[in-house]
């Protein structure tokens, strides 16, 4: 009954999976959302190296993440060398933080890619008269996409921030490959919770922390 959803709502570390997982999505999110449609913008102006670049963005939706986890793994373990120097230079009080950054990179490496495709295909629906009517008007390059493309391109957008943000709670596969089942607390997300009490065998620990965790994705998708 509902003292299941007491007893994992007071568990701190089913609040400390939630906190990981809305921070994580909020910082990764904007990020991966406006560089996609920076470099989308950049690549429909420039229609003679377009096919060369849309073809390097294509080629992370291709490759499997559990085969780059492993050039991952060598770069940013917690032994590697990449994460010993930057504990030892930048974080010595604060190593765990550091460990945001590969999960960051990764998410970021492997989504832009088809966000890009999603806002070309955008952009390719917008009429070019437009432009060019702006243009005889005197309009420069941050006023067309301002009040052309930005207004235009916000059905494409919204759906871009859906999928990125699904996509930002899938990113347990690569964290696991990478940090095992018990991470830093700073990347451990909720994933890793239910992961780890579906291997224990309490299913009303899962099944609550899931309907709860549900429920508030469901809340922020509908506003």
């Amino acid at each position: 009954g509902f003292d299941n959803f007491i007893k994992v709502i007071s568990n701190k570390y089913y609040r400390l999976a939630l906190r990981n997982t809305f921070e994580f999505t909020g910082i990764s999110v904007p990020i991966l959302v406006m560089l996609s449609f920076i470099l989308a913008v950049l690549l429909a102006s420039q229609q003679k190296i377009s096919e060369v670049f849309r073809t390097t963005f294509i080629i992370p939706i291709l490759l499997p993440s559990a085969a780059v986890v492993y050039i991952w793994h060598a770069l940013f373990s917690e032994k590697s060398i990449i994460m010993e120097w930057l504990t030892s230079s930048f974080l010595n009080s604060s190593e765990n933080v550091l460990y945001k950054f590969p999960v960051l990179i990764f998410f970021i490496w492997k989504n832009t890619g088809f966000n890009l495709i999603l806002f070309l295909a955008g952009l390719m629906n917008i009429p070019k008269e437009i432009y060019e009517a702006s243009e005889v008007e005197g309009a420069g390059w941050f006023r067309k996409h301002f009040h052309i493309t930005l207004p235009l391109l916000l059905p494409t957008t919204f759906f871009v921030i859906i999928i990125s943000t699904v996509n930002s709670f899938k990113i347990f596969k690569e964290v696991y490959l990478l940090y095992g089942s018990y991470p830093s607390e700073t990347i451990y997300f909720v994933q890793h919770y239910m992961n780890n009490h579906f291997n224990k065998l309490n299913y009303q620990n899962l099944t609550s922390g899931a309907i709860i965790f549900a429920s508030i994705v469901y809340v922020i998708v509908a506003l």
